[in-house]
């Protein structure tokens, strides 16, 4: 371990566990779920999109956005398994059906903010221009 490295390691050993309040409920832990996607996504086109080398910062950001989206697509086929199996099986179905009620309530408040904020932040980035 170099000597760089070494405040890395340290504030990996003491992470603790997330705020109990992120789970506080069923609904609560889907909307996390959701937006865990969402970022997730995001995070890993935009490593995709910025490991080709110089791109520019529109490029960047409508990838990303792409990102978000197929993660949220990809949360909301999660959330419609667990809604059958809470149809199907009768092992707490209350509690999955609340689970994917929040999972719902972050896909209508992510397509909403997308809807009403893209061409303003798109217009905002696309002043940046080049990125290095």
């Amino acid at each position: 371990m170099s000597i760089k490295e070494r405040p890395l390691f340290r504030a990996a050993e003491r992470l603790g566990p997330l705020p109990g309040v992120l789970f506080s409920s069923m609904i609560s832990a889907g909307i996390v779920s959701i937006l865990g996607c969402a970022v997730f996504g995001a995070v890993f086109l935009l490593f995709q999109t910025m490991g080709r080398g110089s791109v520019d910062a529109v490029t960047v950001f409508n990838d990303t956005r792409v990102g978000a989206i197929a993660g949220v697509a990809i949360g909301a086929i999660i959330h419609l398994f667990i809604a059958l199996a809470a149809i199907v099986k009768p092992q707490e179905p209350e509690e999955r059906l609340q689970f994917v009620l929040g999972g719902v309530i972050a896909i209508a408040a992510l397509a909403a903010f997308d809807f009403l904020a893209v061409d303003h932040i798109r217009g905002w980035v696309s002043q940046f221009g080049d990125l290095q």
